[in-house]
């Protein structure tokens, strides 16, 4: 049983960091990290964490369809996906201190 509806995004967070200081129109060595998000998604999380027992309503692909439900369900958020093709992606290329940049 679930206390609240969340409708909303869910979606894969794509964050480059750099090593060093930015360089603009240059290459920059770094890392990248690979994390849930989507408003939707965040929102029923914490509610999730916080023992809200939501259901979230949201698209999802098929590729990742089953990492996010079981990552979901791990923080007490039950899910009911619209199935589309593919995920949806965020990118926010960060500076060296891992803030955003662009």
């Amino acid at each position: 049983m679930f206390n609240t509806v969340v409708i909303g995004a869910t979606n894969i967070d794509i964050f480059g960091i750099p090593f060093q200081d930015v360089a603009m129109r240059d290459s920059n060595p770094g890392i990248i990290i690979e994390a849930y998000g989507g408003v939707g998604r965040n929102i029923a999380e914490n509610l999730g964490r916080l023992n809200c027992h939501p259901l979230l309503i949201a698209t999802v692909g098929n590729d990742k369809r089953d990492e996010i439900e079981r990552h979901l369900r791990g923080a007490g958020v039950s899910f009911k996906a619209v199935i589309i093709p593919k995920t949806s992606r965020y990118l926010a290329v960060m500076d060296e201190n891992s803030d955003m940049q662009v």
